[in-house]
């Protein structure tokens, strides 16, 4: 996977920070700053498979680097802010795939569901085509029998494509915090579409999440 020198984002900081801002080329660091997003996003491209690893691990490195002279510099602060959307954005995508690889099959019968609240009476839904009670209980034995083991293979996935491991704890813990928001979603579809089968809750589910 690409990724971009961490020296091409210090020596922004550890030439200017020192200094005032009236003292400051402010031009030719906005530039230097304007260039690599634009950079970064177009090595994004190159590697589709890893872009949003890439992007996410960049512009955590930029705001750790910008951060004292973004204080500093009024005018860099609206980039510090830039690479903290993107990064959430970043992060938002790369923790929607894992989550999604790894329990396809559960939230793509809660999409189902949704799709066809549009069209149709809740209660109808059990008798539509691949929705029914039984299909139901297919999709939660597939999914979550041993649903320990598959959020540990989410965590493995996580930590497998970052060469910054200082950023997994908090990846960690909102891939988890998604995935419960999504598991929530889930859960309350299924109350209002299947109110007579039994699911594991959402606080059996927040235990678990817990204790990983």
């Amino acid at each position: 996977m690409i990724q971009l020198a961490p020296f091409s984002f210090y020596v922004i900081s550890s030439e200017y920070v020192s200094v005032t801002e009236k003292n400051i080329h402010i031009g030719n660091i906005v530039w230097q700053v304007t260039i690599m997003f634009v950079t970064l996003e177009k090595l994004a491209q190159t590697e589709p498979k890893y872009a949003e690893v890439f992007l996410l691990e960049n512009y955590a490195a930029f705001q750790n680097s910008l951060y004292d002279l973004a204080n500093v510099v009024q005018t860099l602060a609206k980039f510090y802010h830039q690479a903290s959307e993107a990064y959430e954005q970043a992060c938002q995508r790369h923790l929607s795939m894992i989550i999604y690889f790894q329990f396809e099959r559960l939230f793509m019968f809660a999409k189902k569901i949704e799709d066809l609240m549009f069209t149709i009476p809740p209660e109808e839904i059990p008798f539509q085509l691949g929705l029914s009670k039984m299909d139901l209980r297919k999709t939660l034995k597939s999914s979550l029998s041993g649903v320990d083991k598959s959020i540990a293979a989410m965590y493995k996935k996580l930590q497998k494509n970052l060469t910054s491991e200082e950023l997994l704890p908090s990846l960690w813990d909102k891939c988890k915090k998604e995935f419960l928001e999504k598991y929530d979603s889930f859960a309350q579809l299924c109350a209002k579409i299947y109110p007579s089968e039994t699911i594991p809750s959402v606080n059996e589910m927040r235990e678990l999440l817990a204790s990983m």
